[in-house]
């Protein structure tokens, strides 16, 4: 088995519109006598988004495009995105977060490095980004977050953390980042009179790494 492309979206990249859906696997069961309902959450969460990239009408960025489609390999490959229309968070972001303490798992996140003292550090919506690497995923808090007098802060995120990171492992609430695929095996373009390039594709959150 070969090692999986990992490539970052081209440099020019810039999206006309991103839908993002956070996917859940929730089991209900209903009773056909009472119609009471009852349901289970089991862990799967996934980030999915759609993307529209706005006309090219210049070749070498309609080229960067096709090129990036064509070494991505389908969904063999992997790279980095987040979302373009909030790269830095509402709330005041600053600091050096970092994750504070070993085996955190669930939906409340514990850092540390932060601007002590702030109200509204991070606002509800704002992305969080946990990890660095292959490792990189994309959270959101759910709630508006202080920090203390020590720059630590406990954040509500959805969706759940999957891996317990490690102490003092990296945390952006700027340029947010989660690690993608394709979900389709084929990338492609349309070309009309100008010429001008359409391209549009839609992606899944790697959770397998």
């Amino acid at each position: 088995m070969t090692t999986p492309p990992i490539l970052n979206l081209p440099a020019s990249a810039k999206f006309a519109e991103q839908v993002f859906t956070l996917k859940r696997v929730v089991g209900k069961s209903t009773s056909p006598y009472t119609l009471n309902t009852q349901a289970f959450k089991w862990p799967g969460e996934q980030w999915l988004v759609d993307v529209t990239i706005p006309p090219i009408t210049e070749r070498d960025i309609a080229g960067q495009w096709k090129a990036f489609g064509a070494a991505i390999q389908g969904s063999f490959g992997q790279f980095y995105m987040g979302d373009l229309s909030a790269t830095s968070p509402v709330g005041v972001g600053t600091g050096t977060p970092l994750v504070d303490g070993a085996s955190q798992l669930g939906n409340d996140l514990d850092v540390k490095g932060l601007t002590p003292s702030i109200t509204g550090i991070l606002k509800a919506g704002d992305w969080v980004q946990v990890g660095t690497g292959v490792l990189s995923r994309l959270h959101m808090a759910t709630e508006d977050v202080d920090s203390d007098s020590s720059g630590k802060a406990t954040i509500p995120l959805e969706p759940a953390l999957r891996y317990a990171p490690a102490d003092s492992s990296a945390v952006s609430f700027h340029n947010t980042v989660g690690l993608f695929r394709m979900q389709s095996n084929s990338f492609e373009w349309n070309v009309v009179p100008g010429p001008t390039y359409m391209i549009s594709f839609q992606a899944e959150e790697v959770i397998d790494s």
